[in-house]
This record gives structure tokens, sequence and C-alpha cells, in this order.
């Protein structure tokens, strides 16, 4: 026996996605944080690989950080690679916020010093 919530029916015990979570997400099949949990897991392992394999050098700027999390949440959710106004956290991982622009210099500057 399930609850219903959100339009979705969850397992007995599952962490239900509120409706914003739900709303942002690409893959339909998905009902239960644990769910997702795995999802973002799985595709975060798919960036690294690519990561790995690139080996980019100019890491500390606004156009590498953008474009690892779309490789990170690209298939999971719709905003993956653009700064949020708010603050969501998806599992352990925070969006990119519009707060984190200015972040850039200060860790290059923290980096030559």
């Amino acid at each position: 026996m399930g609850c219903r919530m959100n339009q979705h029916t969850y397992p007995e015990g599952a962490t239900p996605l509120d409706e914003n979570e739900i709303a942002g997400l690409i893959p339909t099949h998905l009902t239960a944080r644990s769910q997702l949990d795995r999802w973002e897991y799985e595709n975060i392992a798919e960036a690294l690989s690519w990561l790995y394999r690139r080996k980019p050098k100019n890491i500390l700027n606004e156009y590498f950080a953008k474009t690892l999390h779309r490789k990170m949440f690209e298939n999971v959710w719709r905003w993956a690679g653009r700064f949020r106004k708010s603050d969501i956290r998806s599992g352990y991982i925070s969006a990119l916020r519009s707060a984190d622009k200015g972040c850039f210099e200060q860790l290059r500057q923290f980096v030559r010093s």
C-alpha cells in the first residue's frame, strides 16, 4: 500500500518529491527521493568520466562551472547548467545560484596566493 501525493503514488516509507522538484525533473518515472538520488548519482558519475577524459586546465570560471553542472544534471533537471535565483538543493549538491557568480575571481586570487 502506498500514499498518493502530487499525483504520484509512493511506496510506503518513501520520501516524496515536492511539486517544485517534480516540475523541474526530466525523467517522469521518478517519484521518491531515493530514486532521484540514484538517478543523480549515475549522471554525476557520467559527468566525472567526461571530466577525467577532458582534463580541463581553466576551471575557475563561470563557463566551466555551468558546463560541469550541465553535464552532471542534464539528464535529471531542466535547469541544469544555469544559475538559479533560489537555493534549491537536490540530494547533496546545490544548484548554481546567482550569488555564486562572484566567487570565481575570489577563487582565482586564493589559488594564486
